[in-house]
């Protein structure tokens, strides 16, 4: 056993996805059906039988034994038990104490000595290798004098069989009894006696059987010690004890001499006696000895058996070993990691707000803004339930869950200086059960989405006022404010002044209930149900517009990774909502992405909808879109693809190869699959105790050549490795000579508190170094999303995509910063390379999409100050004092001089006679009336 523990996950833990079928990885390559028939009656079967004259004989029936295999030594009173408990150090360890007790069967008592001996590791065992687990179970440990002055396992084991000879004399024979045994105490005392010390330490001669008293009380639902009978919660040593004794616990317990007699407790109630001498009681301990010696044999045969034919155990003959840098060097490969020189032209300006803009321009925010308009206060609609709609074509009706409530119920405030009040006639939501649909001004019933009123008119949305929205979802993120209303709140000290002075809260709300992308009337649209109806509809153009943009301005590096995402969901309105129980977010969206291994950038997505609504939802179909929808037609010779266990594949390593001369690598979901094929994957999943019988850093490859048409195309190579766990992988870069391979990596000791170097194959540094891609995007826009609740499920994607065009934004400033800076060290994009860089980076995007926005709807400064000419979704009093010198207003000195106003005292009220007066108000001044409101300091 290695010295070296690991509590890290391995890679093939950190990504395993939902439940695999029991071949998962195993077929390599796609394989079609052969379809081989059967013959109804083959020669020599059943039309051959029908013509025998003489039946064939039936076979004996095996007679069913009736009593336990030592009746004959019970009858004869021969029969000996000896109680045996041991105590060990862990599997490096092995014995640490070794006691033992005699019991006459028929007597029912126990007679002679009792053993009870400690046990000295061998000289090599250090205070590293004792488990923690165990030292916390026995109290013994390393340093421990009972294990100090302790005899070897040799010493010990001798005087144990002399022990033996004498309580079990000739011409009795004995039985030994240990609870739950057969896996522990049975499976130690054949280690020592057949594998460690096969000849010094020889089983006693006269013990002849093996009972485990545990396995009986569970076997014989009869016996009166049984669940069923007594009531226990379990059939464990102790519980079983005090049910026996009426004791409240075993003292001493996880003490071999302490265990051993409450074994002899136990095995000599007559409740347990009556079922010593069944069928299933005793067992010949040779048998125990047979199946152990097969399991071992079976085990030391899993890591030798041979990989199937196709396969070469080690380096093929004649390979054909893939360069990878090679072709991405040459003038077919791949261009410079980082943003493209479209990006740093469009950048010339450094204004955060065209960075953003370069993903989701202005002309998109134009028709956001008009399909919004027409959505919330341009439409017609009617409640469903005003007539019989079976016939209605509107995708409109089932647009939001009608049974939920509004997901912002302060969505009609009308702002009455800091406090806001609510309007009862403007509940912005439809009947209870029903949705809207569309119709005509003439019909019963029509009326707007947004129900306007004299407090609270419909606020016209442009593309300035869509800025400033989303500018204010960003401070939100940073801010951490789990309610956005509070950032126009002052009762908590949450009021953010840059939010309050550019957007009044019943503006903020609008956007946020009514932002739309799509006409609901359009004829492109179609219900569910309907041959062409997208479920992504409504979203659709935006989804268009990230995934143009988001090629055009970043050279994606050499190492790419695909892998899913989640957007956090639970709404039983959609069929496609996924569950994946290891992944963070486990309900919600999943999103195939491909992204840049080095950076996080995402490059190419695709929204799972279900496998009605998808195409080919297989994972070589869905790598294979994405890389034609990325461009790598033309660009990916020379990159590699890295991937998980769902994506990997022989059948995807070879056609990207040959469509795209890209290589892959990528981890491999293990099975117990015995009869493989050439196209199986070579190496299975060792069990348990295989695993265990080689130490951290064992491994084996095997490679074949692959050919594509006639020529051999790549020498693909598998690989196994043993870490905490077994880890596999299939691969055709780092394909190297196990002989030649050197590579070591480093993994932490537990018990050292130390990292030392472990033996491992190439690849596994390459993958732990590039897998994680779109786990790094992943991490970026959990941390800093914008996403708000709402109960138009195809928002939280819309909201997912903004913040992929914020992450990719701040990559493209980080990098055209490092490459700006080399000429100018003082730039002012390098501060967002610093610690809380990604952060600063969010608060002055906002603050520059808020400057932008604003200007757009009032382009003259001047105008802010003069509250009618302002834009209508801004604060029409008089603006919150700022002071933060970075917001719009602070920078154009629009708050500048603006005071506060001091707040207005609590009124008091005179205690009646004999009544103290309240600790948290203060009385007022004697000069002054009780009654009048006091100025109580300047404060801001």
């Amino acid at each position: 056993m290695s010295d070296i523990e690991d509590d890290t996950d391995p890679i093939q833990a950190m990504h395993t996805h939902g439940a695999m079928p029991d071949d998962g990885n195993d077929a390599l390559f796609a394989v079609a059906d052969l379809g081989f028939g059967v013959d109804a009656h083959p020669e020599g079967t059943e039309a051959d039988s029908a013509e025998d004259d003489d039946p064939p004989p039936e076979p004996k029936k095996k007679k069913r034994r009736s009593h336990s295999l030592a009746h004959d030594a019970i009858k004869e009173e021969k029969l000996i038990y000896i109680h045996i408990d041991l105590e060990t150090g862990g599997e490096a360890v092995g014995i640490i104490q070794m006691s033992a007790i005699a019991h006459d069967y028929t007597t029912n008592s126990r007679f002679g000595n009792t053993f009870n001996m400690y046990v000295k590791p061998p000289p090599h065992i250090k205070a590293k290798h004792w488990s923690s687990q165990a030292e916390a179970i026995t109290g013994l440990s390393h340093h421990c004098d009972k294990i100090k002055n302790a005899q070897s396992i040799v010493e010990v084991w001798s005087k144990f069989v002399e022990w033996c000879e004498n309580v079990v004399p000739a011409g009795k024979i004995g039985c030994i009894v240990a609870w739950n045994g057969k896996g522990s105490d049975m499976k130690w005392l054949w280690v020592v006696s057949e594998e460690t010390h096969p000849t010094t330490c020889k089983m006693p001669a006269r013990i002849e059987y093996f009972m485990d008293p545990m396995s009986v009380i569970k076997k014989y639902s009869g016996c009166k010690l049984h669940m069923k009978h007594s009531g226990i919660s379990g059939v464990s040593l102790e519980s079983v004890y005090c049910y026996i004794t009426g004791e409240e616990r075993l003292d001493g317990a996880h003490d071999s001499l302490f265990d051993a007699q409450a074994q002899y407790c136990v095995v000599k109630d007559n409740r347990f006696r009556a079922y010593t001498d069944k069928a299933h009681s005793v067992m010949d301990i040779e048998d125990v000895w047979r199946a152990n010696r097969e399991r071992v044999q079976a085990q030391k045969e899993e890591l030798t058996r041979d990989v199937p034919i196709g396969w070469t155990e080690g380096l093929v003959d004649n390979p054909k070993i893939i360069d990878p840098d090679k072709d991405y060097n040459s003038h077919a490969g791949g261009g410079v990691y980082g943003p493209t020189s479209t990006a740093f032209a469009k950048t010339a300006d450094e204004c955060l707000a065209d960075v953003f803009l370069l993903f989701f321009p202005i002309d998109f925010w134009e028709t956001v803004a008009q399909e919004t308009n027409r959505y919330g206060f341009g439409d017609w609609v009617r409640p469903a339930s005003a007539r019989n709609d079976e016939d209605d074509d509107s995708i409109d009706s089932n647009d939001s869950n009608p049974n939920e409530e509004p997901d912002d119920m302060n969505a009609d405030l009308v702002d009455e200086g800091d406090a806001a009040v609510p309007t009862t006639p403007s509940r912005m939501r439809s009947p209870k059960g029903k949705g809207w649909i569309l119709c005509k001004k003439k019909d019963d019933g029509a009326r707007h989405r947004y129900h306007e009123t004299k407090y609270c008119p419909w606020v016209k949305v442009t593309p300035g006022s869509l800025l400033v929205y989303h500018s204010l979802l960003m401070i939100r993120a940073v801010t951490t404010t789990r309610i956005a209303d509070l950032l126009w709140n002052k009762t908590f000290n949450t009021l953010n002044p840059a939010v309050a002075n550019a957007m009044t809260n019943n503006a903020f709300n609008q956007h946020r209930r009514f932002i739309h992308f799509v006409d609901s009337g359009s004829k492109n649209l179609h219900k569910k149900g309907h041959p062409n109806h997208n479920p992504l509809q409504k979203v659709q153009p935006v989804i268009d517009m990230l995934s143009k943009t988001q090629k055009m301005y970043w050279n994606i590096g050499r190492v790419i990774c695909v892998d899913e995402c989640m957007v956090l969901l639970k709404s039983g309105l959609i069929s496609f909502i996924q569950y994946m129980m290891l992944k963070p977010i486990k309900h919600g969206l999943k999103i195939f992405a491909l992204c840049c291994s080095k950076s996080g950038y995402l490059f190419a997505f695709e929204v799972y909808t279900g496998k009605d609504n998808t195409a080919d939802g297989s994972a070589y179909e869905t790598v294979m879109r994405m890389l034609r929808d990325s461009g790598m037609s033309s660009r990916g010779k020379g990159r590699t693809l890295v991937t998980d266990n769902w994506y990997s594949s022989g059948s995807l390593m070879a056609g990207i190869w040959k469509e795209f001369g890209m290589t892959f690598m990528g981890t491999i979901n293990l099975t117990s699959k015995k009869s493989r094929t050439a196209d199986d994957f070579p190496f299975h999943k060792l069990s348990p105790g295989a695993l265990r019988r080689v130490k951290r850093g064992w491994s084996r490859t095997a490679t074949q050549n692959v050919k594509i048409g006639r020529q051999t195309a790549f020498t693909m190579q598998a690989s196994v490795w043993r870490d905490k766990k077994q880890v596999a992988m299939l691969h055709n870069v780092d394909v190297i000579q196990p002989s030649q391979d050197t590579h070591k990596v480093l993994r932490m000791s537990p018990k050292s508190k130390k990292k030392k170097e472990v033996d491992s194959p190439r690849v596994i540094s390459s993958y732990s170094s590039t897998y994680n891609g779109v786990d790094r995007k992943d991490r970026d826009t959990s941390d800093w999303t914008i996403s708000v609740k709402s109960h138009r499920w195809y928002l939280r994607l819309y909201y997912w995509m903004i913040d992929a065009a914020i992450h990719s934004s701040y990559l493209l400033v980080v990098n055209i910063a490092k490459k700006r800076g080399e000429t100018n060290p003082e730039h002012p994009w390098l501060k967002y390379s610093s610690r809380n860089g990604r952060m600063i980076f969010q608060l002055d995007l906002a603050n520059s999409l808020m400057e932008k926005g604003l200007l757009m709807d009032c382009p003259d400064v001047a105008n802010f100050k003069k509250p009618n000419l302002r834009p209508r979704y801004s604060r029409k009093k008089d603006y919150h004092p700022c002071e933060c010198e970075q917001c719009f207003f602070c920078k154009y000195r629009i708050t500048y001089g603006v005071q506060h106003k001091k707040p207005k005292a609590p009124r008091f009220r005179v205690p009646l006679p004999g009544q103290p007066t309240s600790p948290q108000v203060p009385p007022p001044p004697a000069s002054a009336h009780p009654r009048k409101r006091q100025a109580v300091g300047r404060g801001y």
